[in-house]
Formats: structure tokens, sequence, C-alpha cells
């Protein structure tokens, strides 16, 4: 056996697991956990651990087997990271909807490619616990607590980034440096008048930017986004089409998805208009809103 799923027997222990030699994944999702403690010589090839959505406090209660590659500790009652340093093989490490307060514990995880911090208390970027973590692909902080985008500069290699549903009232200049971003989700923050500090990152495919309070783009150097396939603007307060027509045409040869409703723009003509209109803008576009071609 090489996988085992014991998700939702409100265990409150891990079983004898001891004579499965082979297993490599171990499931224990929803279940009343609150400590793992690893069989010392038991399941010696376990290289993913899915405890999500247990009643897991401290890791100092837990013992993880040492050549995890993925770990999940989402939905549990976790306050601080601290105690997974150890395990330097771990590639995906998950802790959303935790309760933890600030970045800490990745010493010696130089292995890492994605982090999941999502629905936590964060405040800040610590910049000094990122840089233990130099293969970091994908980074997800949202729904947290964070007003300012900070401490990116030692992840070269970083793709996606995450910080949708925060506070953060500016870009600035932290993302400049993040040249092979493919992906960014900056919705539902309190962004306004022109989305700058992003003309740099010439690699994006994908940039979420609704339910903030922009105005324009113009003047905020999105015409070198060339790659762009996607660009989200719903529900923002863009209110004429000087104000983003320009960085639509200059986007054409590739933009094929674009979210613009719920802008007063929109209601400057009839539906059909404003469908005409953007496609004049982007011919090659695939879907405007719901509305796929």
């Amino acid at each position: 056996m090489q996988t085992l799923d014991l998700t939702n027997l409100r265990a409150t222990r891990i079983p004898d697991l001891s004579a499965l030699r082979q297993l490599q994944k171990l499931t224990f999702r929803q279940n009343w956990l609150t400590s793992f403690s690893h069989i010392e010589g038991g399941c010696p090839h376990l290289t993913e651990l899915d405890l999500y959505e247990n009643k897991i406090a401290k890791l100092s209660d837990c013992t993880f087997p040492p050549d995890l590659v993925t770990l999940d500790l989402s939905f549990n009652e976790l306050k601080h990271m601290d105690g997974v340093a150890h395990l330097t093989r771990l590639r995906e490490l998950y802790f959303v909807a935790n309760r933890i307060k600030r970045i800490e514990g990745l010493e010696g995880l130089n292995k890492l490619r994605l982090l999941e911090l999502g629905s936590n208390n964060l405040r800040s970027i610590d910049a000094a616990q990122l840089a233990h973590c130099p293969a970091l692909e994908e980074l997800w902080l949202g729904r947290n607590k964070i007003e300012k985008i900070e401490g990116l500069e030692q992840l070269p290699k970083l793709r996606k980034l995450s910080v949708q549903s925060n506070r953060l009232t500016e870009i600035g200049g932290a993302l400049a440096q993040c040249t092979d971003l493919r992906e960014l989700y900056l919705s539902h923050n309190g962004l306004t008048g022109a989305p700058v500090g992003l003309s740099t990152l010439t690699r994006l495919t994908t940039l979420d930017l609704a339910g903030n309070r922009l105005t324009t783009l113009v003047g905020a150097g999105l015409e070198s986004l060339t790659s762009l396939e996607e660009l989200w603007l719903n529900d923002n307060q863009i209110g004429t089409w000087e104000d983003v027509e320009p960085v639509l045409r200059a986007l054409a040869d590739n933009l094929q998805t674009v979210y613009l409703e719920h802008n007063p723009v929109q209601k400057l003509q009839s539906p059909e208009e404003y469908v005409q209109r953007v496609r004049q803008c982007v011919p090659k576009l695939l879907q405007l809103d719901a509305n796929i071609f």
C-alpha cells in the first residue's frame, strides 16, 4: 500500500502504521488529532502527510517523518510555525486558516517550493525568514492583515504571489526584482489611483487587481506587461475609456481574458456597445467578464 486515506473518522490518535512499510502518502483530514507522533522505523518512505482540519495547537507536540516532501497543517489551531525547520526535504508547506501572527521557523527549508499562509493573522512579510527559502516559487498570503508588500527581494524564483484580501493601499517598489513572476493576485485590497509598481514584471501572464479602488491604468507602466493573458479589473472605480483603453491596446497581442464589469466605464454605453468596444481594443479576446466568445 502506497496511499492511505483516513479522512473524517473522528480519530484522536494515529493508528499503528508500522507494518505499512511502503506507505508514501497518509491523509488524516477532518479528525480530532491534537498531536502527531511518527513511529520510529515505521513508514520509512512516507513523503506526503495531510493533517488538514484537526485540532493541533502546538507543533512541539508533533514528531514528523524526516523525509516529508509535502506537509498540510491547514485548519488547525496553530499560533506558531516553528517546528518544521528540520524537514529539510520539504517542497510544499500549508498552514491555511490557523492563528499564525508571523512568518517564522523556515530555517533549513532551502528546497521549499510552495508556502501557503492564507487566512491567518499576519501583519507583515518577514524578509529574514523568506531568505531561508531561495527556491520558493509560490507564496500565498491571502486573507491576512498585511499592509505592505516587502521582503521578497531574495526570492529570485518566485512565480506566483497572492496578497489578496489584505490591507494594501499601494504596491510600492517591492516587486521590482520579482521579474520572473507569472501570476500576481492583489484583489480586494485598498489600492487607489493607478497600480504603480508593476512595470518590471514583464513575464506576468495573470494580473488580478479586482475589488480595489483603482481609477485609472494610465501612468502605471502596464504597457510593458506584453506577456499578459488575463487581466482582472472588475469592481474598481475606472470611470472613462481614456483611463483603460490605451493599456488594453498595448497588451492586445497576448491578452485573452479581461474582467472590467462593475466599473463606471461599463455604464457609459449599452451592454452590446461595451462588449464591442473592448473587443475592438483586444481583437484576440476570448472572454470578457462572464462572456466567452
